[in-house]
């Protein structure tokens, strides 16, 4: 019965040449991770100053009129006086919103573009803008488009469409900011 000794020595320079591979590996990734935290920072600053000064209470009187408590009919919400108001409205010249909403769409479309090609760190987006974009989400996808069987959510702001076609059932599970409680 002979016995090995395993010299764990020999070990040794086969250890050291995993860890630098994947430390190789990993290196590269380091530095975009926090590009895209600082990418994602910087344009949540800016949609935040691109809002004025009510566009928030709009957005508020909106997603409140389409609560299911509101009974506003599809596609529609209730205002402040309890009458029924397309949405498609809020993106027509002269609306009541001064075109908050609008503009509001405008931003997450191209937020969105940003999370499709992978420059900001998607799960910071959704925590600080997820409320707002699946909101908006919700209401482009009711409001028919020009074009038949096409809603104006595909016609309009399909970076919106394909975040939620890519990324839905994560979102489902991630927490976001609380703008306005239901």
């Amino acid at each position: 019965m002979s016995t090995t000794h395993i010299n764990y020595w020999e070990w040794f320079p086969f250890a050291f040449i995993i860890v630098g591979v994947i430390l190789m590996l990993i290196a590269p990734i380091l530095p975009h991770n926090k590009q895209r935290r600082e990418k994602s920072m910087k344009l949540l600053s800016t949609f935040r100053t691109s809002l004025h000064e009510h566009d928030m209470n709009h957005w508020k009187v909106i997603y409140f009129g389409t609560r299911e408590s509101a009974s506003a009919p599809a596609g529609h919400f209730m205002s402040v006086e309890r009458k029924p108001v397309p949405l498609d409205t809020m993106w027509t010249t002269g609306n009541d919103d001064h075109t908050a909403v609008q503009r509001m769409a405008e931003y997450l479309e191209i937020l969105c573009t940003e999370m499709l090609t992978h420059t900001v760190d998607i799960k910071m987006m959704w925590y600080e803008i997820g409320q707002l974009l699946d909101s908006m989400h919700a209401w482009l996808e009711e409001i028919p488009g020009v074009q038949k069987d096409l809603t104006f959510l595909e016609e309009q702001y399909p970076s919106i469409k394909q975040v939620f076609e890519k990324y839905g059932h994560r979102f489902k599970r991630w927490p976001y900011r609380i703008y306005a409680e239901r």
